[in-house]
């Protein structure tokens, strides 16, 4: 078939207009448009073939092109043979891929578009198999290792939380209305004004990780949030909650409002963001002025100029309320941020907290051939999200009451009501990201406890050990699909001190121990261990003390032999703790 087919006129136009954007709008690369005479070669190489394979697996739209269909093109284009029967050489297949890119680099001005990076973490320059180096360093790290996301939320939270942002902001303002600084310099121990600017810088950056790191939104969304996004309202469950608004363009056809509930130090990074960027939009807003003027009263000599003007008001019109913006140092340009200027600042970030990767975090290093110890972590605005739906399930899957505490109803049983009941502007991405790595974290869980011989407790740990004795041949590619066979149609639960597989469990066992004791859904493996040696002293400590009631010396009498039992059950043997009387026994002594 042809692209002027009827059956493609759908795509025909999508093609048609991305090729109008190339000539009419700069590349944010090298700042120019693509010259006309190049435009035959766009079309007739590289745009063709992406449009013969669209064509020949039935994607009828550009947004049809997420990462994995993405990445099935690739595999594709890495198949194909030039006319000597050779394999397309990395520059070649580099070139191939480039539509991909500029169709998600120019989504914006694109109705049908790329609203995710076709490749999350790399480049067409690495995908198409050329060496790493020069300016090709980011790898595909979607996930910050535990230590160093601790590390990274510890040294933001120090900028957004206590008063040095205050101090910080407040010599900066004096700065800006011409005042003198000495004072704040000197009680904020800094030499010179230097220091300050770059503390303001990271301070910025700061409100953006806090912001990213709390609420797993990802980089197009961020840059949609604008001043004012921070918003308290009824959830449905009519208890009042913090909420976040921007726009989401993931599997949409038209990007659309959305809302992710956040915890409360949101709204402070939200606040202090808007005061940092408070002056670059003023200086915004007088260029929007001018600009609106001269096109008003001025006469051009020329149409080009005034077209270069009105496309430029747009643009800053665009940007006037975003949260975060900069300024070019080379142009004077004022735009919002873009991926590549926000992972430099991240970077610049994470070397100034010394995010430094030790051996400890090599478990969680996919890339160890570029990642090294000693190396400073590739901060980037793509590993926030994944980073955030881990914490979010660890914690769901191990003790649900910090969760509760901390994003008041956020765990997943919570978040699919709050789907069903605020559809309309829900993130529901987010929710697969969440469930996705729920089954896989659940399964890892499943699979050390059917591939290993390792200890487990609890009445529900029979069911498993009869299983690990089974004599039948268990057929299975391999442990972690056999794992996920296995778990699918039920959700284990953490109750903080075992896993709970019950689906109509009270949660009475978060708050006492021993309500679970025979439940055959209660399961304790080892890495419950440090949680039932707690147990163990919490309830020494309770009975030492004189001023103990007799029916609370009972109960921390039941949980202490309990806990050492689980303990023995976990090969962890405690010697058993001598009870002291009771305490109307002591004071009927002592008196």
């Amino acid at each position: 078939s042809r692209l002027t087919d009827p059956q493609h006129a759908e795509l025909l136009t999508s093609t048609k207009a991305f090729l109008y954007v190339r000539l009419a709008h700069k590349y944010s690369v090298s700042d120019k448009r693509l010259k006309h005479r190049s435009l035959p070669k766009l079309f007739y190489s590289p745009l063709r073939s992406l449009l013969v394979w669209m064509v020949a697996n039935g994607h009828q739209r550009f947004a049809a092109l997420t990462p994995a269909v993405c990445a099935d093109y690739v595999e594709a284009c890495k198949r194909e043979t030039n006319a000597s029967g050779k394999r397309l050489k990395p520059e070649s297949l580099n070139h191939r891929l480039a539509p991909l890119l500029n169709l998600y680099t120019f989504r914006d001005q694109l109705t049908d578009n790329l609203p995710e990076h076709p490749w999350p973490g790399e480049s067409a320059y690495s995908i198409a198999g050329n060496k790493w180096g020069g300016k090709y360093k980011e790898g595909r790290t979607k996930l910050i290792p535990d230590r160093l996301a601790r590390q990274l939320a510890q040294g933001a939270l120090r900028y957004v939380e206590t008063d040095f942002s205050e101090r910080i902001l407040a010599c900066w303002e004096e700065w800006l209305a011409g005042e003198s600084v000495d004072a704040h310099l000197t009680r904020l121990g800094m030499k010179n004004w230097r220091a300050v600017k770059h503390d303001i810088n990271h301070l910025y950056t700061a409100c953006y990780v806090v912001i990213d790191l709390f609420s797993g939104i990802r980089d197009s969304e961020m840059a949609s949030l604008e001043t004012g996004c921070y918003e308290q309202h009824e959830g449905w469950d009519g208890a009042t909650y913090g909420w976040l608004k921007g726009i989401t363009y993931k599997t949409e056809e038209d990007p659309k409002p959305v809302e992710w509930m956040v915890p409360p130090v949101v709204a402070k990074a939200v606040s202090l963001a808007e005061r940092v960027s408070a002056p670059i939009r003023a200086e915004l807003e007088g260029c929007i002025t001018e600009l609106e003027a001269r096109i008003a009263s001025a006469s051009y000599l020329s149409e080009t100029q005034r077209a270069q003007d009105i496309e430029t008001l747009d643009e800053y019109r665009r940007h006037r309320c975003s949260l975060f913006v900069s300024k070019s140092c080379k142009k004077g340009t004022i735009t919002t941020w873009k991926t590549s200027g926000t992972s430099r600042r991240l970077r610049a970030l994470a070397e100034h907290l010394d995010l430094r990767v030790a051996v400890v975090d090599l478990p969680q290093v996919q890339n160890k051939d570029r990642i090294r110890v000693g190396d400073i972590w590739p901060l980037a605005p793509h590993q926030f999200r994944k980073t955030f739906a881990v914490y979010v399930v660890r914690n769901v899957l191990g003790d649900v009451r910090y969760l509760r505490e901390h994003f008041k109803h956020w765990s997943l049983d919570m978040t699919l009501y709050y789907t069903a009941a605020e559809l309309d502007y829900v993130d529901e991405t987010l929710f697969d990201e969440l469930l996705t790595q729920r089954d896989e974290l659940q399964a890892i869980i499943i699979e050390g406890w059917i591939t290993t011989d390792k200890p487990l407790a609890g009445a529900g740990s029979l069911k498993v050990k009869a299983w690990r004795e089974r004599e039948e041949v268990r057929v299975a590619k391999d442990h972690r699909e056999l794992a996920h066979k296995l778990s699918s149609g039920f959700y284990i639960r953490g109750t903080g001190h075992s896993w709970c597989t019950s689906k109509n469990c009270k949660g009475t066992g978060l708050y006492n121990v021993l309500a679970c004791k025979d439940c055959g859904n209660r399961l304790i493996d080892d890495t419950h261990l440090m949680v039932w040696r707690g147990i163990r002293n919490q309830q020494i400590e309770l009975l030492e003390m004189d001023d103990l009631g007799d029916p609370m010396w009972q109960r921390a009498k039941e949980h202490l032999r309990y806990a050492e039992q689980i303990l023995g059950d976990l090969n962890d043997p405690v010697e058993a703790y001598p009870i002291p009387p009771k305490p109307s026994e002591r004071r009927s002594v002592s008196s």
